[in-house]
């Protein structure tokens, strides 16, 4: 059975932290900027030798990117004549590099999501960064390029977009650090918080619509609520240790179903790790156990849900 808990932290400490993600936006990143800086500007093709992940096929831009030059024996061989110098300046190589592990669905829609907002951010987000509007617009061109057709045209528009919003976060947060204030006490700071990142959310679905940007930033909508509503019991005096454990952990679970894109998770995991420990117990070879897994795995989620949550391996005995 899955167990869900939450270990007691001391307030302070925990609204610090909180302060501190909602002033940059939660941008919970999985590259620092040294790394971003090397990824824009480098040449190197990293193709994926194999995208099938627990049985299921991983669509992705890298799949339907159309390079210039074709392959040949050696492998992919793109035209890198014009090698990045700077962030200012981005090639095939390198937008393909930040962008290739984007998800795509069956119609070549791209699957949005958190995934895709990593990638926007590897990207874009970069103080260096500084593009106007002939520049943004060849990058949009080199996108259509590799890209051609809708799926192009979805992608190019969403960067466009991105970086536009971009701007107007940075300008946000330097509002929000003009206005902050410590003379709160911890129920008013927390509220105050609420308030900011509703006004963020505001200014999220400006710039990118307000479908996209719902997707997009699920995982972090999800994560704010989650540590506001922790913040609130841990603060709430009239509770006891006990009901205060109680209630973190309904919302620790809660925020699993929430934070993994799939409908109703938790319940049906936990069917599935049930129907999974009858076939790891029988009697029967590794292969025919995996074969049964594969099955198994397919009877309870979908193909977009299985690559979704492809770091469970479900299918390991």
């Amino acid at each position: 059975m899955m167990t869900l808990s939450l270990p007691r932290k001391n307030t302070i400490i925990t609204l610090l932290v909180l302060m501190t993600l909602v002033v940059v936006g939660l941008k919970l990143f999985i590259f620092d900027q040294d790394k971003l800086i090397q990824i824009i500007n480098s040449n190197t093709i990293s193709i994926p030798e194999n995208n099938n992940i627990n049985g299921v096929v991983k669509n992705t831009i890298a799949s339907e990117w159309q390079w210039v030059e074709k392959k040949t024996s050696q492998g992919i061989q793109p035209n890198s004549s014009d090698t990045a110098k700077n962030v200012n300046i981005f090639t095939e190589e390198s937008v393909y590099n930040a962008l290739s592990q984007v998800r795509l669905d069956n119609n070549g829609n791209i699957i949005i999501d958190n995934e895709t907002l990593t990638a926007l951010n590897n990207t874009l987000d970069d103080d260096r960064l500084q593009l106007d509007s002939e520049a943004l617009l060849k990058l949009q061109i080199l996108i259509k390029k590799g890209l051609p057709g809708n799926t192009g045209e979805e992608v190019a528009n969403i960067v466009g977009n991105y970086y536009g919003y971009l701007g107007a976060e940075r300008e946000f947060n330097t509002v929000y650090e003009e206005k902050s204030t410590t003379n709160l006490d911890v129920n008013e700071s927390i509220e105050q918080q609420k308030r900011n990142y509703q006004e963020l959310s505001s200014l999220r679905e400006l710039y990118l619509d307000t479908d996209v940007a719902t997707q997009l930033f699920s995982a972090y909508d999800a994560n704010a609520n989650y540590m506001f509503e922790v913040l609130k019991i841990d603060n709430d005096n009239s509770l006891s240790e006990e009901e205060k454990n109680k209630l973190s952990s309904d919302i620790a679970l809660k925020h699993s179903d929430e934070s993994i894109n799939v409908d109703n998770w938790s319940k049906r995991y936990k069917t599935f790790l049930t129907a999974k420990e009858n076939i790891t117990t029988a009697s029967m070879n590794d292969n025919e156990k995996k074969i049964q897994l594969t099955e198994l795995m397919h009877q309870h989620f979908s193909h977009e849900e299985l690559v979704h949550v492809s770091h469970f391996q479900l299918d390991e005995i």
